[in-house]
């Protein structure tokens, strides 16, 4: 890994999006890039805001869980999406696949890794996870919901700086490429990606979205545990909703649809 920052100046020279990174901000340490955004004044938050940072002292993922990265290894950076009379906002329960699909498409696209999605949200490489998403939204001042995208993505880690319960569950770039990685070149591909998601309503409707989503998904058809709401189910993916929705045919032959709220793939129980 390099000690080297991220360099704000040079992504901001080449990005060359919409919408997304109006505002680009690059700080040192904060306990999570969401709760920075959050906890900035009304009038400091505009549509397409983003903010990197280099370390997070809490930062989070789904359910409640931890994510750590090192300092400087990754991309860490939140993204705020507000409704406004230039660009309207995608439906919220479509945001968190739209998500996984620009993440996905961005390591994909720069450098040429078969990234895949791990519904609802997860992007992995191999049976590794590389990158996390959380999606959060609530009611700004002005009277609408905005929405932080927050995206960690592991980028410069080897085998050694993973705690050893994650050893053998996550990965990174540097892992993973035959390439050198430049942390720039990355944030710039995600948010160009993003950029083109949320310009584009015509890509917002049910069938578009699933479509790109399956492009990116573990297969469906794939074994696997699920637990929601404290109670674990076992079952073949058949199906993903735009609403956030997963579709499991049951080991007792039951068709069961489960929302993300509250739901979550247990990778270390999984069932081949």
């Amino acid at each position: 890994m390099t000690d080297g920052r991220l360099d704000i100046d040079a992504i901001r020279r080449s990005l060359a999006t919409r919408r997304v990174g109006s505002q680009l901000m690059l700080i040192d340490e904060t306990s999570s890039t969401n709760d920075f955004v959050w906890h900035r004044p009304a009038e400091q938050c505009r549509d397409g805001l983003v903010v990197f940072a280099e370390f997070q002292t809490q930062g989070r993922g789904r359910l409640g869980h931890e994510w750590l990265m090192p300092r400087g290894a990754g991309i860490l950076c939140s993204l705020l999406v507000i409704p406004n009379g230039l660009y309207a906002t995608p439906p919220g329960e479509r945001i968190s696949l739209i998500s996984a699909v620009a993440t996905a498409e961005a390591i994909a696209t720069s450098k040429r890794l078969d990234a895949r999605i791990e519904w609802p949200n997860d992007i992995l490489i191999g049976e590794r996870k590389v990158a996390g998403i959380l999606v959060e939204s609530r009611r700004l001042t002005t009277g609408v919901y905005g929405y932080v995208v927050g995206v960690g993505i592991n980028c410069l880690q080897h085998r050694g700086h993973f705690p050893a319960a994650l050893s053998d569950r996550a990965t990174s770039l540097e892992i993973e490429s035959t390439s050198a990685i430049c942390r720039e070149d990355v944030a710039i591909a995600l948010l160009t990606c993003f950029d083109a998601w949320l310009t584009d309503p015509e890509r917002w409707t049910d069938e578009a979205i699933r479509g790109a989503f399956a492009h990116f998904a573990v297969p469906f058809g794939r074994r696997i545990r699920l637990r929601h709401e404290g109670e674990l189910f076992i079952g073949r993916v058949v199906d993903v909703d735009p609403t956030s929705a997963i579709t499991l045919i049951l080991d007792d032959g039951q068709r069961r649809v489960f929302p993300a709220a509250g739901s979550t793939v247990v990778r270390d129980e999984d069932v081949r």
